[in-house]
């Protein structure tokens, strides 16, 4: 048993998480979520507008608008992925004075 607690404990160290972080997963699969989160919020605005745009007769208006709030919602969402994933935070302020 302690073998296998030492294994555990080596792994987890290896792949960079922090101590005390709940999200233990190599970066690697997180990286691998975010193209996960990109496709979907992507494939979902589109699908979204084209029922939309079947039940109002309104052909191109809704997929495009769909579109474009998928790609908002991927652009606001990678940022914060990535940053999380990538573990940047920002310098420190100075305050002169």
């Amino acid at each position: 048993m302690r073998k296998w607690t030492e294994q555990a404990r080596r792994l987890s160290r290896t792949y960079g998480s922090k101590e005390g972080s709940p999200n233990r997963l190599p970066k690697a699969l997180r990286l691998l979520g975010i193209g996960w989160y990109i496709a979907f919020c992507i494939v979902a605005g589109i699908v979204i507008g084209v029922f939309v745009d079947e039940a109002l007769d309104k052909k191109p208006l809704f997929t495009m608008l769909g579109l474009f709030a998928g790609l908002l919602a991927t652009f606001a969402g990678v940022y914060a992925l990535v940053r999380d994933a990538l573990s940047i935070s920002r310098p420190p302020s100075r305050k002169d004075g």
